[in-house]
């Protein structure tokens, strides 16, 4: 907490994190910290998202359910004739195994049956996936398929605390596709040394948090004499404010409601991301700061974008030129 305070303070750098997505009102770091700006996420409708955390410290929330993006597939399903691309959850065994597919529903109710070296194939839901893998162990199996419940398309970023068996995610239809297969011997796959690079459908605030960054950035290479807390100012204030209606019942300082008012609450923060409010804000408000940089923090793996904005002669928004300055760092210049 003291060196993101001291960088903050002293080093003017603007460090934003994820805020999580167990989508409860946990407390997660570093996105918590007074120093870091805690990013939630909304959905397509600009609704708070399902997985998002919310709490005080929520600031800003922005896109981040089913976010299309760049990815490497490292794992697939193969059921003897055709493999099947899929993600593997974090956290998760890494190992290949093969067994019959056996259905399980959404883990509840249990499975079709109960076979020795069995993999079990189930649909995602509200049920947490370390649980869905524990109920698959119990039946004695020794691998899990999991296919997602929306269109949004598997994702790479599911996390399980369960890490005795393997466990992939596979979209909706192939998921629908693989049904077919129940009762027939597959193998899960972890083609760690065959990487396929692709795009898929993304979900959770660590996709929310890019959205914010690059905000930042855009806005900080116009009016690059703005502090770090001079652009956080900014996008507070050009958020979007939106209010999320909960139950007013003895529960409500834990889920958050109690947090609602006319300028913050812990679903939205501030609001959702709107770039060009924030640079209207600073317009009208102009800056008695310093030339700044960010850094971006994603929750759990440390990814340190340091953009030097500068004074700079021109600026054209789409050009970015990339660069790596040392070991560890992916630095950006913006031109």
């Amino acid at each position: 907490q003291q060196l993101y305070k001291d960088y903050y303070e002293n080093e003017d750098i603007l460090f934003l994190a994820a805020a999580g997505n167990k989508g409860g009102n946990e407390v997660l770091y570093p996105a918590s910290y007074e120093h870091v700006m805690s990013i939630g996420s909304v959905d397509s409708l600009k609704e708070h998202a399902y997985f998002s955390n919310f709490n005080e410290h929520v600031e800003i929330a922005a896109p981040g359910d089913g976010v299309l993006s760049t990815d490497v597939t490292f794992t697939a399903v193969f059921d003897g004739e055709k493999n099947y691309p899929a993600h593997s959850l974090h956290g998760a065994k890494i190992a290949d195994v093969e067994g019959e597919l056996v259905y399980c529903g959404i883990a509840g109710s249990g499975c079709d049956k109960k076979v020795p070296g069995m993999i079990c194939f189930m649909q995602r839901c509200i049920i947490p996936f370390s649980d869905k893998m524990t109920q698959c162990i119990d039946y004695g199996g020794v691998g899990i398929i999991i296919f997602n419940d929306d269109e949004g398309g598997a994702t790479n970023n599911w996390y399980t605390t369960e890490t005795r068996i393997p466990a992939l995610s596979i979209d909706l239809d192939t998921g629908r596709e693989f049904y077919s297969k129940v009762g027939s011997i597959v193998s899960i796959v972890q083609k760690i040394d065959e990487p396929q690079f692709t795009y898929s459908y993304k979900t959770g605030t660590s996709m929310s948090t890019p959205f914010v960054a690059a905000a930042a950035a855009k806005i900080w290479s116009h009016y690059p004499e703005c502090s770090n807390a001079e652009i956080r100012k900014a996008l507070q204030e050009g958020a979007l404010y939106k209010t999320k209606e909960v139950e007013a019942d003895a529960d409500a300082d834990a889920d958050g409601g109690a947090n609602n008012n006319d300028e913050h609450n812990n679903y939205y923060g501030h609001g959702i991301l709107q770039t060009a409010n924030a640079l209207n804000y600073l317009s009208e408000n102009p800056c008695t700061g310093s030339k700044s940089r960010i850094s971006i923090q994603d929750m759990g793996t440390v990814h340190d974008y340091l953009i030097s904005v500068g004074k700079v002669d021109s600026y054209t928004p789409n050009t970015a030129e990339y660069y790596r300055k040392e070991p560890n760092y992916d630095t950006i210049e913006i031109k």
